[in-house]
């Protein structure tokens, strides 16, 4: 057999090897893409509380500006990882369809899923809350102005815009 041969025969079996080990057992990709998305919304989850907690924080403390970059912040944030949950969640359902078109027996992954599934609904409840809170600091700010002075989000851009935590005209405004 000549070196070329041999060569070529150990790449064919080193790519179709690993193939085979993950074909062979379906119900541990699919126990791994659960793992993947769990740890990936859990990150997310993290990061956008965060995100969210900086802007009920500058809010509170009158930041329009600072506001609106961590606000945009969290908005870039939640793209990007919502685009990673989304492709793990992809790749979820084809291990999934390709366990059952394989006819597996799936019954011992319901715990597992089940777990997955509280993760995620959590995440998504801790995310919510953070967002209710902003939004209940936001509507706080418009509504504190001397007499419950109405503040638009476009007063406040402005604002932000300009470095002034309160928008101008409103009595409190470092301009006029």
């Amino acid at each position: 057999m000549s070196t070329k041969t041999l060569v070529t025969a150990l790449a064919v079996a080193a790519v179709a090897l690993p193939a085979a080990t993950a074909s062979a057992d379906p119900a541990s990709s699919i126990k791994a893409d659960l793992s993947q998305l769990t740890a990936d919304v859990t990150s997310a989850d993290s990061a956008l509380t965060a995100d969210l907690g900086k802007v009920t924080a500058d809010l509170q403390a009158g930041y329009a500006s600072a506001a609106r970059t961590d606000m945009q912040a969290f908005r870039t944030d939640r793209q990007a990882k919502f685009g990673t949950a989304k492709n793990d969640l992809e790749q979820l359902k084809s291990d999934l369809q390709a366990a059952r078109a394989a006819k597996v027996d799936l019954s011992a992954l319901r715990p597992d899923i089940q777990a997955a599934r509280d993760a995620m609904r959590s995440a998504r409840q801790d995310v919510r809350d953070a967002a209710q809170q902003a939004r209940q600091e936001l509507r706080d700010l418009r509504g504190s102005h001397d007499g419950g002075a109405t503040v638009s989000p476009s007063s406040l851009a402005n604002a932000g815009a300009a470095g002034n935590a309160i928008p101008a005209g409103l009595p409190g405004s470092t301009s006029k």
